[in-house]
């Protein structure tokens, strides 16, 4: 099962990369944690309409911790609920 998430993980870190690779290049941050954003970013804006939304939610759509989530956006100018909001 685990083999299974990081085989997925591996594969959307992949196509996001590709899919803008100057967004992630130019970052200061490292590809992996822009692809983090990217994958967060996207899932969000998919379920934005969900009144549920949690960042445990999203942290568990993208296969991350909730403090990991959290510490994605402390470079960021705005919180993860700010973002959101």
């Amino acid at each position: 099962m685990k083999v299974k998430i990081l085989e997925q993980q591996l594969l959307n870190l992949i196509v996001l990369t590709l899919s803008a690779p100057k967004e992630v290049m130019m970052s200061t941050r490292s590809s992996i944690q822009s692809v983090h954003l990217k994958r967060i970013k996207h899932y969000v804006h998919l379920h934005l309409e969900n009144p549920a939304l949690t960042p445990a939610m999203v942290a568990a759509a993208c296969h991350i911790s909730v403090r990991y989530l959290h510490k994605l956006f402390v470079e960021l100018p705005y919180s993860f609920s700010e973002w959101v909001k």
